[in-house]
C-alpha cells in the first residue's frame, strides 16, 4: 500500500488540528483524539497528529493515484488557513 507523511510547523497548529478533525468528521468517519486522530476518506486513511507545534500526516491507500487525492485533499484544506496560505506541503513517500 502506498503512503506518504508530511509535517506542517504553525504557531496555532493545535487550533489547525482540531478545526481541521472536526471538518472532516461532518463529511467522513473520524476517530478524534486530542493529540492523533484517523481519518477514513473513501479512497484511504489519513492520521493526523499534533507533535511540538506542528501537524503530522501520515497517509495510505490502494494504489499511487487514491494517495495523491489523499494528499490534494490535505493540501486544499491546510492551505486555506490564513497563515498557511501560499505554503506548499513537501510529501515524502514511505514503504
Amino acid at each position: 500500500m502506498p503512503r506518504s507523511t508530511a509535517r506542517v510547523s504553525a504557531v496555532k497548529a493545535d487550533r489547525y488540528f482540531a478545526t481541521l478533525c472536526k471538518h472532516f468528521s461532518k463529511k467522513v468517519d473520524v476517530d478524534l483524539g486530542d493529540a492523533r486522530s484517523r481519518v477514513d476518506f473513501p479512497m484511504g486513511t489519513c492520521h493526523i497528529g499534533l507533535e511540538g507545534g506542528a501537524m503530522t500526516f501520515d497517509c495510505e491507500a490502494g494504489d499511487a493515484a487514491a494517495l495523491s487525492r489523499i494528499q490534494g485533499i490535505i493540501d486544499s484544506h491546510v492551505t486555506r488557513f490564513r497563515d498557511l496560505r501560499g505554503m506548499t506541503i513537501d510529501w515524502t513517500a514511505r514503504d
